[in-house]
């Protein structure tokens, strides 16, 4: 039951799309955001901002990544995606811990989630967006 759920958030994943977020920037390839990173957007982000981030799809891929994919749900839960949409990632950042997944309850959407680790995270986000790493790279040298 579990695997007919999940395979229903990825294709409501794949077939959702929202005219912002459907475009991209060099019209090669365009950019999904999931159900969950759009329900995380509008809570966190303005209507014109959401707007102006269409531009920037290195940020959008990081912020869909962030938002849908730096979890999951512990194995042999059965869940609703209704359920899944009521989880917010943002709430348990400081949970994570640099080299280890930690698993949470959050009570919002009744679920066990295991967050990924920090590394495991940042090592993703270098993979999808080649930049990222300069752009740290270049943080940590300004920093000290």
């Amino acid at each position: 039951m579990k695997k007919f759920i999940l395979l229903g958030i990825v294709l409501l994943g794949i077939t959702y799309s929202n005219e912002f977020f459907s475009q991209s920037t060099t019209g090669s390839e365009s950019l999904v955001i999931t159900p969950l990173t759009d329900v995380m957007m509008k809570k966190y982000y303005s209507a014109e901002e959401i707007k102006q981030m269409s531009s920037y799809k290195d940020k959008l891929k990081l912020i869909n990544y962030e938002y849908s994919k730096s979890f999951e749900v512990v194995a042999g839960q059965q869940y609703s995606t209704d359920q899944l949409l009521k989880f917010d990632v943002l709430k348990y950042r400081l949970n994570r811990k640099l080299d280890e997944t930690v698993v949470i309850y959050d009570p919002e959407s009744g679920l066990n989630i295991m967050l990924y680790s920090i590394n495991t995270i940042e090592d993703a986000k270098k993979n999808l967006v080649p930049s990222y790493q300069k752009q740290n790279e270049q943080l940590k040298k300004t920093s000290y």
